[in-house]
């Protein structure tokens, strides 16, 4: 996982998507946090300090990310991409939903 965020969001994240950092590590194998890397979407480097990081080639990695600008930047770099959709909401009620589950997409693409 790879995210755009400071410590602040990441402890809310931590506890209200997931229920505690034990279950982030049931999910990510590595968690990359801009805040502790110094460095953030879409800059080349993050990418690249992940890749060193894993030991792994681009051409290896699906990046999946809600913003067009992450998503071409990994693209360029040779990762498989993909652009998810999200919920959009307004004063913290969803209003609109995906056109598209993504992660059926993935199951579907990926995960065969």
């Amino acid at each position: 996982m790879l995210s755009n965020t400071n410590d602040a969001h990441w402890q809310d994240i931590k506890a209200r998507c997931f229920g505690g950092q034990e279950n982030v590590d049931k999910y990510f194998d590595h968690v990359f946090l801009s805040q502790e890397m110094h460095l953030a979407k879409p800059n080349d480097e993050i990418f690249l300090e992940v890749l060193r990081q894993i030991g792994a080639k681009a051409e290896e990695c699906l990046f999946i990310d809600d913003s067009t600008a992450n998503v071409e930047a990994a693209s360029a770099l040779g990762f498989h991409t993909m652009k998810a959709e999200v919920s959009k909401t307004h004063e913290g009620k969803v209003v609109e939903r995906p056109k598209k589950e993504w992660t059926e997409e993935i199951e579907k693409e990926w995960l065969r």
